[in-house]
C-alpha cells in the first residue's frame, strides 16, 4: 500500500477554504469536496493541487473580486449626500 502526504500548496488551500467559508457563510465541507490533487512530478509520494483545480480557484477568486468591486461601487452610488446649502457657518 502506498503512502502519500500533502504538499504545502494543498494545506494553504485548506486554510484558505476555511477563511472563505467564514467570510461567505458557505459550509467549508462543500469547498473541501471540490479540492483536486495529483501526484507531484518531483516526488510521486507527494500530492499537489491539480493545475485544473488551481485555474478553477483563480477564476472563482477573480469572479468574487469582481462582485465585491461591483457591490462597493453600488454602495458608493447609493450613498445619500447632503448638498451644500451655501451657508458657511
Amino acid at each position: 500500500m502506498s503512502e502519500f502526504k500533502f504538499a504545502d500548496n494543498v494545506w494553504h488551500r485548506v486554510v484558505q477554504i476555511v477563511q472563505e467559508a467564514m467570510l461567505s457563510g458557505v459550509d467549508c465541507a462543500d469547498l473541501l469536496r471540490q479540492v483536486r490533487v495529483t501526484e507531484s512530478e518531483e516526488d510521486a509520494s507527494v500530492l499537489v493541487l491539480s493545475s485544473e483545480y488551481q485555474a478553477q480557484v483563480k477564476a472563482m477568486h477573480e469572479k468574487m473580486l469582481k462582485q465585491a468591486r461591483e457591490l462597493q461601487a453600488q454602495k458608493v452610488q447609493d450613498m445619500f449626500i447632503i448638498p451644500d446649502s451655501g451657508n458657511s457657518n
